[in-house]
């Protein structure tokens, strides 16, 4: 995990700013017409100050993708148990709390950036709960189990951004743990 409460707080400060003027921007125009210029205009930012932390535009979603990803992982250690139903209440009630932002993205076609970032954390999530690893019976099986975990809750978050009423997230949980009895 990146600890960007680390960072030097005026290139945070730079870095939240460029965040928020590209989001903004998203919301009027098309990502890929979307300039350099614009971005810092929005931001009140200078064109160097941007090149100072990243090198293309797709690099700041990066980041902030990290930052949320961070959060995300870090709820999931503050979890009563590692089942699928609770990491599925806790996925979705965590991104309840992001899903303008998943719907822009979506809108954009640019939501498999998520997932890209939320899958560099599947390694610091394994490592941090290794001492349940052997629940599927070794660390290689463990290594696919989550690999198909993190697919399917893919899959659902994706369907979950398509309904015109979002479920809740105790909702999908619900539908977790049927699925699971259902197949046991």
């Amino acid at each position: 995990m990146q600890n960007h409460s680390k960072e030097n707080p005026s290139a945070r400060r730079s870095k939240q700013m460029l965040v928020s003027a590209l989001l903004k921007l998203m919301e009027k125009e098309e990502f890929h017409l979307i300039t350099i210029q614009e971005i810092t205009d929005e931001a009140v930012l200078s064109r160097r100050t941007f090149y100072r932390h990243f090198t293309q535009k797709e690099d700041i979603l990066n980041y902030h993708f990290e930052a949320i990803s961070d959060q995300y992982v870090q709820m999931l250690m503050e979890a009563d148990d590692l089942k699928l139903p609770t990491i599925s209440k806790v996925l979705f009630t965590f991104w309840a709390q992001h899903i303008d932002m998943l719907r822009l993205l979506h809108k954009h076609n640019l939501l498999f950036l998520v997932l890209l970032s939320m899958n560099k954390q599947l390694p610091l999530i394994y490592d941090y709960f290794k001492t349940q690893r052997y629940e599927f019976g070794d660390v290689e099986s463990t290594r696919y189990a989550l690999a198909y975990s993190a697919g399917g809750f893919w899959n659902m978050l994706v369907l979950w951004l398509e309904e015109d009423t979002p479920k809740t997230p105790e909702a999908l949980s619900e539908i977790i743990a049927k699925a699971i009895r259902a197949n046991l």
